[in-house]
């Protein structure tokens, strides 16, 4: 079973439902600009950072914003971010840049991603869409259901408002 079936299967599983639709690959929130017409509210875009003693950060943030990296470092008692490397990416979440998703978790075997943070605001739509570990599609999902998918694959997600983590503080 290939890592987006046993995605799908996970979400089956525990009585989840999704909905995926097919599009034109999309590398960057620019590019999927044109999509936001045909897809519910609720888009999402993902960052992985990295602190300088190698801790791996995902996080999950509406599509539409500006994430404080300074400001969200400071949230969480980190000195500072820099976004990963594309080739960490693909070793530790099996994803290239561009398709990177909090779905992506289900490939972490070694759990090398310190913590995840999810953009509270985005929790409070109808679905959130993401990419399912490849962009050519992206995959609308209740909030609960989310949170429940990263509390079992990695652990319960962090909330902030990423793009005014100070207002968390």
């Amino acid at each position: 079973m290939s890592p987006e079936d046993e995605i799908y299967a996970w979400f089956a599983a525990h009585g989840h439902e999704l909905e995926t639709r097919e599009h034109e690959a999309t590398a960057t929130v620019a590019e999927a600009t044109a999509l936001k017409g045909a897809l519910p509210e609720g888009h999402s875009k993902s960052l992985l950072v990295k602190e300088k003693d190698g801790t791996l950060t995902l996080m999950v943030a509406r599509g539409e914003i500006r994430a404080d990296l300074k400001g969200i470092a400071a949230a969480l008692g980190a000195k500072r971010f820099s976004f990963a490397p594309g080739e960490e990416m693909e070793k530790v979440l099996g994803v290239t840049p561009g398709s990177l998703t909090p779905l992506a978790l289900i490939n972490d075997r070694e759990h090398r991603i310190g913590r995840v943070v999810i953009d509270a605001p985005l929790l409070q739509g109808e679905r959130i869409w993401c990419h399912p570990l490849r962009n050519t599609a992206s995959v609308g999902i209740a909030p609960a259901a989310l949170a429940a998918f990263i509390a079992a694959h990695h652990g319960l997600p962090r909330r902030l408002d990423l793009a005014h983590p100070e207002r968390d503080t």
